[in-house]
């Protein structure tokens, strides 16, 4: 186990390891350079010892910034004796900047990735590290296959993380980039890009409709899914004769598959610690999905 110590040390002793912030913004730096100037350094930044007398800063690159530009020479610093994986050193990174000033959503991803990357790390495991859910880990993640360009305006604030959440579904990278251009304008909304993606789902559904109707049979793929609209319906095979069929609108890739998986396997769980029989769970589950909407929900609250 690591131990831990308090000493002040020199600015131009430290060395930066590779962190999760990227993009350091000049007027928050400014602020923080006047409250250090004032008040000093409220929080020590966190390194470990490198060689020649040298320290490697892994939380607290932006405190150091702003104390330069305080004019300080030198910062507490707490400094973590012993062995520390790179992927605890991400998660500290990732907690520690929640902490001070949030973190971009694609920032995030990239935190996220990096600690996948690391073994013995899955996504649950960096999602009860992080106190999220494996479904927010998919979500942040899907945003790191977005175009750069949008990457860029996400971490700008121009578009925000649930609209990106929901680009990020779409397959085409220029009709991505189109969409997030309405965003970035305030011409096109979150909500307006999930009732877009749903009314060409059931303008899809109504267009297959017609040619199945008129072939007078519906062919299906060796998966067992829609010939005319793979993308509604897929069947998992798992081998020794098991297999899930998933269906609905917006099953357009590996990120909703997963999103649907979590969200019923939490409810498995939850029916489990119930004590409840298969064919209860599946009848409450089917029961809940017929019954019609509550007021607030038909208000769209």
């Amino acid at each position: 186990m690591s131990e831990q110590k308090i000493i002040l040390i020199p600015l131009d002793r430290l060395d930066f390891a590779p962190q999760v912030r990227k993009r350091f913004d000049e007027e928050e730096l400014s602020r923080l350079a006047q409250s250090i100037a004032a008040l000093g350094v409220q929080q020590p930044i966190q390194v470990r010892p490198a060689a020649a007398g040298r320290f490697v800063v892994l939380n607290g690159e932006r405190r150091c910034r702003s104390s330069s530009l305080a004019g300080l020479t030198a910062v507490p610093a707490q400094v973590i004796e012993g062995a520390l994986e790179a992927a605890e050193i991400i998660e500290r990174q990732l907690a520690v900047n929640h902490l001070h000033v949030d973190l971009s959503p694609v920032e995030v991803a990239r935190g996220i990735d990096r600690l996948l990357k690391e073994p013995n790390r899955t996504a649950a495991a960096v999602a009860m590290s992080q106190g999220t859910s494996p479904a927010t880990i998919s979500r942040l993640l899907a945003l790191l296959r977005l175009p750069a360009a949008i990457q860029e305006r996400i971490e700008e604030g121009a578009i925000g993380a649930s609209f990106a959440a929901e680009l990020a579904k779409i397959d085409d990278p220029a009709e991505q980039l189109r969409l997030a251009d309405e965003a970035a304008s305030g011409r096109l909304t979150r909500d307006g890009l999930v009732a877009l993606a749903r009314d060409r789902g059931n303008a899809g559904k109504s267009k297959a409709g017609r040619r199945n109707r008129s072939a007078g049979r519906k062919r299906t793929t060796p998966e067992g899914s829609s010939s005319e609209d793979p993308q509604l319906r897929v069947t998992l095979t798992l081998g020794d004769s098991r297999s899930i069929t998933l269906a609905g609108p917006g099953l357009s890739n590996i990120d909703t598959l997963i999103e649907w998986l979590t969200e019923l396997l939490g409810e498995a769980r939850k029916a489990r610690s119930q004590n409840l029989g298969l064919s209860t769970f599946t009848r409450i589950l089917r029961d809940r999905a017929d019954a019609p909407p509550s007021p607030s929900q038909a208000r769209g609250a």
